[in-house]
């Protein structure tokens, strides 16, 4: 079992070591189609699914690119499945890696929408299939909460990039070295957990809450509420970066 899983992990690592190779798009191209054949509930599934797979399993795009492409995806116009798959190909394999991720998105639902609408009337009205229907629908909405609440920390909380860098011991005797180890150790565990633990931003916060009500509560247009968010985050970034430049 150990060799088996060894073996997987190494084939994923060579995949991942050849950049747009044929077995990095082959891939690509099998792993959205069996996402887009067993995802139900919407592009917001898939893109949770989408995280899970080239983020936390495969390890082809970092956390931070992903968030950025998923505000890229729902940004953009059309659906957000779709534009998920879009700019995650076009990150992994450019071009190539576009036209096969949308082909693997689009192909599922194009020949399952198609033998359903054949039969749409005896669907309709069956007993079974409604149930089914209404037992998906709560699995899915609990699905969406969850990608909520990931994408949510991801954009509150800031993770450390740098790690703290070890100390040379060159020329220092094993005893020495252990005792520096220990004191440097004591010294730095209050930075350490503060770094571990990440920053959090209340200005994110303030603009997720404000889009929130702007849109529910208000019911102003998505579109006026995205650009209003994009020119806060200019402005929010600009101001951080500025904080950063005068702090030592």
């Amino acid at each position: 079992m150990n060799e088996s899983n060894n073996t997987s992990t190494d084939t994923s690592e060579a995949i991942a070591a050849s950049p747009c190779s044929g077995a990095r798009l082959r891939k690509l191209f099998f792993e959205t189609l069996y996402l887009s054949a067993f995802t139900f509930g919407g592009g917001y599934v898939i893109v949770s699914l989408l995280k899970k797979k080239f983020v936390d399993d495969l390890h082809w795009i970092s956390e931070d690119e992903m968030l950025d492409l998923v505000a890229i995806a729902q940004s953009a116009p059309g659906p957000i499945a779709v534009n998920g798959a879009i700019v995650v190909g076009y990150k992994i394999c450019g071009f190539p890696g576009i036209l096969l991720s949308v082909l693997g998105a689009v192909i599922p639902p194009f020949l399952m929408l198609s033998v359903i609408s054949l039969f749409y009337s005896a669907f309709r009205s069956n007993f079974m299939i409604h149930h089914l229907l209404s037992g998906m629908r709560c699995g899915v909405s609990a699905v969406i909460m969850s990608v909520t609440w990931d994408m949510a920390s991801g954009v509150l909380i800031e993770k450390p990039k740098h790690p703290r860098p070890m100390q040379a011991t060159e020329g220092i005797s094993p005893s020495a070295s252990t005792a520096a180890a220990t004191t440097s150790d004591v010294a730095h565990a209050g930075d350490t957990e503060k770094e571990t633990s990440g920053r959090f931003h209340w200005s994110s916060l303030i603009i997720m809450l404000a889009a929130f009500v702007a849109n529910y509560i208000l019911g102003i247009s998505t579109i006026w509420i995205i650009l209003a968010v994009i020119a806060l985050g200019v402005a929010v970034t600009l101001w951080r970066n500025k904080k950063e430049e005068v702090q030592p």
